[in-house]
């Protein structure tokens, strides 16, 4: 028993021990272990600063390497700013040497360093003549020394162009004016290191301008002479135009008035002379109390000869009617032919005046209210409405005027007749109206007049003249009026 104890013993002893040899190799390896990983954080924490510096060289060698490379491309844009900088100097240089100007390159103090072959061209002389017979400097060349002192101080002072005139004299005594610009050349500090006078021969010019001038004191003396002329035609046409307007009382005075008229005749009257005065009259006369004669009438011409002839007419119209005792229209207006062409003189002369004309008589029945009307037209028609038509309606006329380049002594204007009633109403009418034209030249005409009085026939009267005013002016626009416009409206 106690040998197998023993055994037993030694067995766990043996077993023990080995545990032990076991635990010690444990032991080492993990004191190895620790070891290492010490000697690994150490090597890591090496290498990480090794790695940082790395970077940090790495990074400064970039900036270096990319300072290095924007010098390069600085020094190239420097060498092709040099070499621009080079062909614009060549450039200059052949322009200098080729131009008709004067260029001079002086110290900042006026001495003279360089000039080119223009200022031999002008002056005649070289830079050495200049020196040894003329000067070192501008100042000492210089007819006013104190003048071109001062223009030389402001360009140096101001640090700007300076342009000047002056009357120069050449190598051979001829003088001439030339005109200089003295520009200041700047360095980077913004200092004067050198002046450049570039001149331009202008004697030519001078002598234009004393002609201009001599040329301006004539046309001042010729301004002063139309201006007194202005004077006396400004006070001649006032006592032109005086005369023009107490000729428009005289017309005036001559037709007949409208308020007396409107007694008898509801009426609207559109007269629009062209001028002050008027080559359109219109006419009205009631030699018993029921019959009544209308008209109007369109002379030849406008203003102050139309106005004449105006009341020439005015005149032979009622001598026709009151001495020669002719009441049919178209007796009236063969009559009043022949007697144009004898009053005017026109078989001896060159005088081709007449008038266009529409005449009416107007008779009453007082059994029915009715009125007969006799037209006669002497290159006008007669527009008239009857109540109840859809349209208005005209008689045409005779297609020639009264006197003028169309008179044949035998000529007999026809008559033609109609029967109105009670607010029928009659237009008659000039063509100045109808030949207004507006801002494209067109004329007003005879149809859209005809669409105009077929849009107004059934306003009362006085509306009716402000319709055909307003029509005419919208049409009419900014454009003149071409001839004196009569339009009579008479409502029976």
């Amino acid at each position: 028993e106690l040998a197998q104890q023993q055994e037993l013993i030694d067995k766990k002893n043996k077993v023990l021990e080995q545990k032990a040899i076991q635990i010690q190799t444990q032991q080492g390896i993990i004191a190895i272990t620790v070891v290492f990983v010490i000697i690994f954080l150490i090597l890591s924490i090496i290498i990480w600063r090794a790695l940082a510096k790395n970077k940090k060289i790495t990074r400064e060698l970039k900036a270096k390497n990319e300072e290095i490379e924007n010098q390069k491309d600085e020094l190239k844009k420097q060498a092709l700013q040099l070499e621009d900088f080079n062909k614009e100097l060549q450039k200059l240089s052949i322009v200098a040497s080729k131009t008709d100007n004067s260029v001079i390159i002086m110290s900042p103090d006026g001495i003279f360093e360089w000039v080119n072959p223009g200022f031999t061209r002008i002056y005649g002389y070289t830079l050495q003549l200049l020196r040894q017979e003329k000067g070192n400097s501008i100042i000492e060349i210089s007819e006013n020394k104190k003048e071109k002192n001062k223009l030389l101080n402001e360009c140096i002072t101001k640090k700007k162009t300076v342009v000047y005139q002056a009357l120069n004299k050449t190598r051979d005594g001829k003088e001439i004016w030339v005109q200089t610009a003295l520009t200041p050349v700047l360095d980077e500090n913004d200092n004067v290191i050198k002046l450049i006078a570039i001149e331009s021969d202008i004697t030519k010019l001078k002598q234009q301008e004393l002609e201009i001038k001599q040329k301006n004191e004539e046309l001042e003396a010729q301004k002063a002479e139309l201006q007194t002329q202005k004077e006396i035609l400004e006070e001649v046409n006032k006592e032109i135009q005086d005369s023009i307007r107490y000729a428009l009382t005289i017309q005036n005075a001559t037709l007949p008035q409208i308020q007396k008229i409107s007694k008898f005749f509801d009426n609207f009257l559109v007269y629009l002379p062209r001028d002050i005065v008027s080559g359109d009259f219109y006419w009205y006369s009631q030699p018993q109390t029921n019959i009544t004669y209308f008209a109007t009438v369109d002379c030849t011409g406008h203003g102050v000869p139309g106005a004449f002839m105006s009341l020439i007419s005015i005149r032979m119209l009622e001598e026709v009617v009151f001495h020669h005792n002719i009441e049919r229209p178209a007796d009236i207006l063969t009559k009043l032919n022949k007697m144009v062409f004898q009053s005017l003189n026109q078989k001896d002369t060159n005088n081709r005046d007449g008038m266009d004309m529409v005449l009416i008589k107007l008779e009453k029945n007082p059994k029915d209210n009715t009125y007969n009307i006799e037209f006669a037209g002497a290159k006008r028609p007669l527009f008239f409405y009857k109540q109840g038509d859809s349209e208005i309606s005209q008689l045409k006329g005779n297609r020639r005027s009264i006197g003028g380049i169309s008179f044949k002594p035998n000529y007999i204007f026809e008559q033609e007749s109609l029967i109105l009633k009670k607010e029928d109403i009659l237009y008659l009418t000039t063509d100045g109206y109808i030949d207004q034209n507006d801002k494209s030249r067109k004329r007003f005409g005879t149809i859209k007049f005809i669409a105009l009085l077929n849009k107004i026939k059934n306003l009362p009267i006085e509306n009716q003249k402000i319709e055909m005013i307003n029509a005419l002016e919208e049409y009419k626009g900014e454009e003149i009026q071409r001839d004196d416009i009569t339009v009579w409206g008479i409502k029976l």
